[in-house]
């Protein structure tokens, strides 16, 4: 906690301290539609201040993420290893396709799942 208050906490106060200050020399304007917006600006600019320190950072102090929990660059490696991945057919015991009415050329679901990840790998390609 300390190392994100210490590394993006003047920051995200200096962005705040400026975007407010905007506000503020809004409020002078005599138009009715520049003081509601400076208002508007400055109130969201405060509470998502306050949030951001005071709310949203204990919290991550007190449950968030440690030593990769919370991690999520791992999701692009699955999504591509799901989609590039051959599918592999699956056969369902008779007794089971008697039971839900089903066939016996293979699992559909797989199949179409192949041919969905291989036209967007299509599209990909084609894109670059």
């Amino acid at each position: 906690m300390i190392d994100a208050v210490v590394g993006m906490g003047h920051t995200v106060t200096a962005g705040a301290m400026t975007t407010m200050g905007a506000g503020v020399v809004m409020l002078a304007c005599q138009m009715i539609f520049f003081v509601k917006m400076a208002k508007l600006i400055v109130m969201v600019i405060l509470f998502s201040l306050v949030y951001a320190l005071g709310f949203f950072l204990p919290l991550c102090a007190l449950v968030g993420p440690e030593r990769g929990m919370g991690d999520i660059g791992w999701i692009p490696t699955w999504m591509r290893h799901k989609c590039l991945s051959p599918a592999v057919p699956v056969t369902p015991r008779e007794d089971d396709l008697e039971s839900v009415g089903g066939n016996r050329e293979g699992n559909v679901e797989n199949e179409a799942n192949a041919e969905r990840c291989s036209n967007e790998g299509e599209k990909e390609e084609n894109s670059r």
